[in-house]
């Protein structure tokens, strides 16, 4: 019995389920309320320039519209996350919950563009189709406070015909609306553990560095210190500042490439070279995201074996040459393999990425310093569009790719340099190490 069980345990382990469930209630409720998430957004982000255009609004006006809401999410994604330890991450989470309900009901009800806009900066609302605002600082910030030594990472892996137009953009809003209502429900069930302090610690230690250097266990206030009311920041200390300050200027420079290349102009980039057909093209995208998502799965495995340092940069760096090369091929079989190359090794330095911040930074601090890369990440992507289109204007829209490819290689290297010194240790190998 014992023989036939070892290859589902081999497949538990490997993949990153054995992982969660050693976690327990609190992953599965994570994980429901990204993928929820994930899809409220995505589905918002296709209608919300056509449901703007659908109430005669201009197009500069729709611009505006997208621009103010994205500075939106930054600012208040990055003041949520900076109070959460304080004023309790559960909360924040439902808090921002309730801002998709309200958002999602203002939407759904409402014509007016100020009172949208004014909806779309102070609520929740994604401009880019991706997860923003406080959700993943705040969920990956507590699961590292519990990730047990054994998981390696692999829990930050676990995502008109009956209406006329403007009655079924609303529809969607409504349905935003109950995917909000939905996650406030499934937040109220998770555990004391998220919060700051409450969890098992994570699985890593650091070498490359001295106690003195960089304390991640001496969390404790000292006796006479005040309790910090709930509306305090959190702090970033100078040794946990010298070295995010590095990460947070890297991951800035790999979002200014991102920025110049993303999956929206590399699709519009293929069709004006080759033009393909729709069909083809919509193909070539799915399978793209397919791959993207599909691959992540072994993330955990690779850095548990290798290391995470190395997984986020020897896994990065074939897709930055990917894009660098892009424009090269005169084939339209080259290009889409070279597609497929980047969307399907692109994602496998996410997960090992937050496991490294969780091991490198305080619990105390965790939280705001993955506000702060969200926020730089955002800010740092916003010039690449522009850039992009700039070259296109003149003639040179391949060039882009060959720059942001160039720059993320110099990501890759740069990371490579700076923090291999810092390369965490799992405790359970450090603990084996022994006679």
């Amino acid at each position: 019995m014992a023989t036939l069980l070892r290859p589902l345990k081999w497949f538990l382990r490997e993949f990153g389920l054995s992982s969660i469930h050693a976690v327990g209630r609190d992953a599965y409720i994570v994980i429901a309320c990204r993928t929820l998430r994930m899809f409220a957004h995505g589905a918002t982000t296709l209608i919300l320039a056509p449901f703007l255009a659908s109430l005669s609004t201009p197009d500069p006006y729709i611009g505006l519209f997208l621009t103010l809401t994205l500075l939106g999410d930054v600012i208040l994604g990055l003041y949520l996350t900076l109070i959460a330890d304080t004023f309790g991450r559960r909360r924040i989470l439902l808090l921002g919950s309730l801002l998709m309900v309200l958002t999602g009901t203002t939407f759904a009800l409402s014509s007016n563009y100020w009172i949208l806009l004014f909806a779309a900066v102070l609520g929740v609302v994604s401009a880019t189709g991706t997860d923003f605002g406080p959700f993943r600082s705040i969920e990956e910030s507590g699961f590292g406070d519990f990730d047990k030594p054994h998981a390696g990472g692999f829990v930050y892996v676990g995502l008109e015909g009956r209406w006329g137009e403007g009655e079924a953009y609303r529809v969607v809003f409504w349905g935003y609306e109950g995917v909000g209502a939905v996650c406030a429900g499934l937040v109220c069930g998770l555990s004391g553990r998220c919060e700051m302090g409450k969890g098992d610690g994570g699985g890593y230690e650091i070498v490359g560095q001295t106690e003195e250097e960089i304390d991640l266990d001496d969390d404790s206030p000292p006796a006479n210190k005040p309790k910090p009311q709930w509306w305090s920041m959190s702090t970033i200390s100078p040794p946990t500042f010298s070295i995010m300050s590095k990460l947070w200027a890297l991951l800035a420079l790999e979002s200014l490439s991102e920025g110049m290349a993303p999956y929206a102009l590399t699709i519009y980039y293929m069709d004006q070279k080759f033009h393909p057909s729709k069909s083809t093209l919509g193909d070539v995208t799915s399978i793209a995201y397919f791959l993207s998502a599909s691959t992540s799965i072994f993330a955990g495995s690779l850095a548990r074996r290798f290391g995470l340092v190395n997984t986020m940069v020897f896994t990065h760096a074939p897709s930055s040459a990917a894009i660098m090369l892009f424009s090269a091929p005169t084939s339209f079989v080259l290009t889409v393999l070279l597609l497929f190359m980047r969307t399907g090794l692109n994602n496998l330095d996410q997960a090992p990425r937050a496991a490294f911040i969780a091991a490198v930074v305080k619990p105390s601090e965790r939280t705001a310093v993955l506000g702060i890369a969200g926020m730089l990440r955002t800010i740092a992507a916003m010039p690449g569009p522009f850039v992009t289109g700039v070259l296109a204007s003149k003639g040179l829209f391949g060039y882009a790719f060959v720059i942001a490819g160039a720059v993320r290689l110099v990501y890759d290297a740069s990371l490579y340099v700076l923090f291999k010194g810092l390369e965490p240790v799992r405790e359970e190998v450090r603990e084996g190490d022994g006679p």
